[in-house]
């Protein structure tokens, strides 16, 4: 199989019962020198040969797997049939704050709380993402959206917890609002409804980026592009100290 640079493909199905919240290892094999495509820190180990030493995707033993990586190469994403046609499915779309670079194997981000109460749910944030702004990792949430969010199967939901990246690095709320303004309408043209977070404190902010941020949550609190929303800011902010986390979540 051959992956066109930028691109993805599917494979064959797989006749594969899996558990829920059961782990998948995904074993494959590559040849030649091209830069594989990577999730910069994943939540699960991987597990490498070592270079040049041949095909493995048959073994049942992991003794030629010797090399530890967090990397989630090449494998973007597993799709799963199942005995329903309704869309109940929910995506999660931002940054590190859902998708952070926790000791691996913990599964300790709040999507994975959700998905212990057996809500279908997919992880598909970037750390260091941004909605606009080029420089973070990954392409933009903008352009990646029609593929990462509006092409994904049997989602009914999207929650969208994603900005502080471009407010840090120089954007005002009039763009950010209106770029998220229209990746809601095109979430919504899909037929996802939309739960807007509001971006939690950050201490370190410059105050110009603060008021930035509060002027987000204004919208997000107020924006009837929402279906739903989530006040982080108050959950996870000192009340004393509106500007910092709970010193619970700080650290």
């Amino acid at each position: 199989m051959v992956i066109p640079v930028g691109k993805q493909v599917l494979t064959d199905p797989v006749d594969l019962r899996v558990a829920p919240g059961a782990d998948v290892a995904v074993t494959f094999s590559i040849t030649g020198t091209a830069k594989l495509s990577e999730h910069l820190v994943g939540a699960a180990t991987g597990w490498c040969t070592r270079p040049g030493a041949g095909d493995h995707t048959n073994d049942t033993a992991s003794t030629a797997f010797t090399t530890a990586s967090r990397e989630g190469l090449v494998v973007e994403s597993l799709e799963v049939e199942v005995a329903t046609s309704r869309r109940n499915g929910v995506l999660a779309v931002g940054d590190s704050l859902t998708d952070p670079p926790l000791p691996p194997d913990t599964y300790q981000r709040w999507t994975d709380v959700v998905a212990a109460t057996g809500v279908p749910i997919a992880n598909v944030a970037i750390g260091g993402n941004r909605v606009m702004l080029r420089g973070g990792y990954g392409r933009t949430l903008t352009e990646r959206f029609s593929d990462d969010v509006v092409g994904r199967p049997g989602a009914g939901t999207l929650v969208l917890f994603a900005g502080t990246n471009d407010v840090s690095a120089g954007a005002s709320a009039a763009e950010l609002t209106a770029r998220l303004s229209d990746l809601i309408r095109q979430a919504k043209a899909h037929g996802l409804r939309v739960v807007l977070v509001t971006l939690a404190p950050a201490w370190k902010r410059s105050p110009a980026k603060e008021q930035v941020r509060e002027q987000m949550n204004a919208w997000i609190r107020t924006t009837p592009y929402a279906d739903l929303r989530v006040d982080a800011d108050q959950l996870l902010r000192d009340p004393a100290r509106p500007t910092h986390l709970l010193p619970a979540y700080d650290f």
